[in-house]
């Protein structure tokens, strides 16, 4: 798909240079830095629907991993979230192949609350604001986390999900309840 609104562009030119500062690299849409053996991986996922002449989306995503598994996933979101449904971690621990057993109440609920963990942009103007927002909450709040995360592996090997819970409750006060999906 094009460049739309020159997605790549404004990464490059808005983000990188600040997560540059703290060791990141650039690679695509990914920012990753290595830290024992730890990998950071802050991954800018834009994302087209179906509805992509209308409006355009992205997603900032922190990933860490050890030994190539997951240890650690969140997405920031743009505004303040309203609370996690009890499905949503039920819908991503599910096999992938299972279909979900939402009814439409709960079929609503989730996609709303997925809505808000996305950053729209209809034009390049609304793109290069988020991108400035995107990189002033990363350094404001994001690298703290990764920080905090950091320590605690460092303290403590054993690794487990809800371990970084209290990180993020900590840090992410700015977006209420803005706990994207977790993992």
């Amino acid at each position: 798909m094009a460049d739309i609104y020159n997605f790549n562009k404004h990464i490059g030119n808005i983000i990188k240079q600040n997560l540059h500062d703290n060791g990141f690299r650039k690679n695509g849409n990914h920012f990753t830095r290595n830290f024992n053996d730890l990998v950071e991986d802050i991954f800018i996922h834009s994302h087209y629907g179906s509805w992509a002449l209308i409006n355009k989306e992205f997603y900032i995503n922190i990933i860490i991993t050890k030994d190539n598994k997951w240890v650690n996933y969140i997405r920031i979101p743009n505004k303040p979230s309203r609370d996690k449904p009890n499905m949503y971690d039920d819908y991503y621990n599910r096999n992938i192949n299972e279909k979900n057993n939402f009814n439409k109440d709960q079929e609503e609920i989730f996609h709303k609350y997925t809505r808000d963990l996305m950053w729209e942009y209809k034009d390049e103007d609304e793109l290069i604001n988020s991108f400035t927002k995107a990189s002033d909450i990363l350094e404001k709040y994001g690298l703290k986390y990764i920080g905090k995360v950091e320590q605690r592996i460092l303290e403590d090997s054993e690794i487990k999900k809800d371990k970084f819970l209290d990180i993020y409750n900590e840090i992410f006060t700015w977006s209420h309840r803005g706990f994207g999906y977790m993992f």
